[in-house]
């Protein structure tokens, strides 16, 4: 995840900022809108590991690796999941308040209105529906889906296929044509 965004060059696209992995492969920056094929589009990445009752681990933190290995296999035997420091979960994994304010900032510059909106983590109320406890991020989305008016809403964090009031998209596996 930092190397996605120190590693790569940052340039302007279409109405925001992106990060060249490849000529043909960008990662849009958070916050921003984007016209893409005709289409406003408002990219906004990033969300909370649910998935960690296990905890984090770091190897940095642990005196010996064998230290660490037994840790690591004591968790995956108990069936607690977890996440590893660097290649599973990074600090950085939540936004930042100046990208939640640009977001923000860039909606209002607008109108309030786009075509879709794209992003990792979904709105507080589809959390609610799937039995989960919604986070600050949710919350922030949930302001967005109360403000905004939008054709389709994408994000995928929580691993399902599922709509949600006719225009919100939950995906993991399946691929949704948009006009």
């Amino acid at each position: 995840l930092d190397a996605l965004r120190t590693g790569y060059p940052r340039k302007e696209w279409n109405g925001g900022y992106v990060r060249e992995l490849r000529p043909s492969v960008l990662m849009l920056e958070s916050g921003y809108i984007f016209d893409i094929d005709g289409r406003r589009c408002f990219s906004f990445g990033g969300a909370q590991s649910h998935d960690i009752e296990g905890g984090i681990l770091d190897p940095v933190q642990f005196r010996r690796k064998s230290d660490y290995k037994g840790r690591r296999d004591s968790l995956a035997h108990s069936g607690k999941s977890y996440r590893i420091h660097g290649i599973s979960w990074w600090p950085k994994e939540m936004p930042s308040e100046e990208d939640m304010e640009r977001g923000l900032r860039e909606l209002l510059q607008n109108g309030n209105r786009v075509d879709f909106i794209f992003s990792h983590d979904a709105p507080s109320y589809v959390y609610l529906a799937l039995g989960f406890t919604p986070g600050k991020l949710n919350g922030y989305f949930e302001q967005i889906k109360n403000t905004v008016q939008y054709k389709g809403w994408f994000f995928g964090h929580l691993h399902e296929n599922r709509s949600f009031e006719g225009k919100d998209f939950l995906l993991y596996e399946q691929i949704i044509r948009i006009n």
